[in-house]
């Protein structure tokens, strides 16, 4: 796990989505960003920490481009601005959020097993608050 600090783009999954994103046609990025919130919040089994920590970044992707600005701590999403969210990506947000810090994940099977549980899951809690509401 390439984790360099608790923030929702400190983490080697994080930086790949933002990169992935930079890269794709802006029709296509609100697709990727669904493809990857279902993975997590469909997931019936284990979740593996890739796929948490890349929904957590999708998340907040969501709640950042949702406000209408771009994407504070992930430099590599500065140039897209504000994106068209459709409205149905916030209940996804959620949903994948619950997953990742839900018993079942390797994401909180992990930062349980240090100090800093609580500072990522005040993370999360602040991405869940700035999702919209639908």
């Amino acid at each position: 796990m390439g984790t360099w600090g608790t923030g929702p783009f400190e983490n080697d999954d994080a930086a790949d989505l933002c990169a992935e994103l930079a890269d794709a046609d802006p029709a296509q990025q609100a697709e990727m960003l669904r493809a990857v919130l279902r993975r997590a919040a469909d997931n019936t089994g284990y979740l593996e920490i890739d796929d948490a920590q890349a929904a957590i970044a999708a998340a907040a992707v969501v709640a950042a481009w949702s406000a209408g600005h771009a994407v504070v701590g992930a430099p590599e999403l500065a140039d897209l601005g504000a994106v068209a969210v459709p409205a149905d990506l916030a209940p996804s947000a959620r949903q994948a959020l619950d997953r990742v810090s839900g018993p079942n994940s390797e994401w909180r099977s992990l930062w349980g097993e240090g100090t800093d549980l609580n500072d990522v899951l005040t993370e999360l809690a602040t991405i869940r608050s700035a999702l919209p509401n639908a």
